[in-house]
């Protein structure tokens, strides 16, 4: 496997507001995984300055990582459900009930959990950091090439073309 540096091919821009790109990083004994330095810069541009947590929940295929201002966002909207919607009280439960909230050491590692290692799947110690704009993801690296593959491709160029169909119709 041949770890792909996506700074490699995107201009440096000195102000970054987005996560992009991938990174392939790998997770020690205690389970402390590095922040690509990419993304640690992107966290720090949103922050205004040194960034010292972010905040890691249940992802679709894996975890998703939540700088403040993501994770204040989703507080508000999980905030927003009424007391009485069962649904979305067990809903608003699991999100919270599973959430952690991680420091970054001097190195810019985060330390998981085995829980929060067995939600997101993560079964070995190669992991992929994902931009996925406002927040990171982490995946296996299984899984993320999984989802490079030439059917995979083909299925997120149609998907595009449903998605931002359905953007211009609710623009009208």
């Amino acid at each position: 496997m041949t770890d792909f540096d996506s700074s490699d091919t995107q201009s440096s821009c000195a102000f970054q507001a987005f996560f992009t790109g991938h990174y392939f990083v790998k997770i020690d004994k205690t389970l402390r995984v590095t922040i690509p330095s990419k993304f640690v810069q992107v966290l720090d541009n949103i922050g205004g300055c040194h960034t010292q947590f972010v905040w890691v929940i249940p992802g679709v295929d894996g975890l998703r990582v939540l700088p403040k201002t993501e994770w204040d966002k989703l507080l508000s909207e999980l905030n927003r459900i009424s007391p009485i919607d069962r649904k979305g009280q067990e809903f608003k439960r699991f999100m919270l009930g599973r959430a952690l909230e991680c420091e970054l050491d001097v190195q810019n590692r985060i330390r998981l959990t085995k829980p929060m290692m067995a939600i997101g799947k993560l079964t070995n110690n190669e992991l992929a950091f994902t931009g996925a704009g406002n927040e990171m993801s982490i995946e296996t690296v299984e899984n993320w090439e999984k989802s490079n593959t030439d059917s995979a491709m083909e299925s997120m160029w149609q998907l595009s073309d449903q998605v931002f169909s359905n953007l211009e119709a609710n623009l009208r």
